[in-house]
């Protein structure tokens, strides 16, 4: 965990708590290029915290199920699932903890963190930003992923040396986190 200094980008962790994500009110999305268009599609299983202690120390977990890929194409969900891509069943979640949130502007964090794909963990980084409204936060926050890194590779023929299939997925998350229990379960 990392201490957040007093500014505006933490006006509204004023206090100390556990907020949890409401996935009625939250979304992640991503988008890859395929040969000359960019389909999306969403997870439909997530979850996420931010936690404040009471000396200031900030920690922020996340996690979607594999499972819940959508894109809209049924073939397509399924074939996202196989080994091939995120190998659900082996691997049935991504998961994301933070190691440091530091203050990067008025209303923006960066958050600094492991991020784990089909159980291949490595360092992530993404800037974040964050908005109070009475007692609950949104965060949001976009990114962008090399899918090979995370042993997320397509076969051959799909692959293409990156032509048929783009090297990075871009996500955005939009979340909306209520005061939850005062301790991370």
């Amino acid at each position: 965990m990392t201490t957040m200094e007093t500014g505006a980008a933490t006006a509204s962790l004023d206090r100390s708590g556990v907020w949890r994500l409401d996935p009625t009110r939250s979304t992640l999305g991503f988008r890859v290029r395929k040969f000359f268009w960019h389909p999306k599609g969403r997870f439909e299983a997530f979850g996420a915290t931010l936690e404040r202690a009471v000396n200031g120390d900030v920690r922020v977990a996340f996690h979607a199920e594999a499972r819940s890929v959508r894109t809209g194409i049924g073939l397509r969900d399924a074939h996202l699932r196989t080994r091939h891509f995120l190998d659900a069943r082996r691997h049935p979640r991504i998961t994301f903890e933070s190691t440091s949130v530091e203050v990067a502007g008025a209303d923006r964090l960066r958050i600094k963190g492991d991020l784990e794909i089909r159980g291949v963990r490595r360092p992530y980084e993404v800037e974040a930003t964050v908005e109070a409204s009475g007692e609950e936060l949104r965060l949001r926050a976009a990114g962008a992923v090399e899918r090979a890194a995370f042993g997320v590779v397509a076969p051959a023929l799909v692959e293409m040396g990156g032509l048929m299939l783009g090297r990075t997925v871009d996500f955005v998350l939009d979340a909306t986190l209520l005061p939850g229990p005062d301790e991370l379960g």
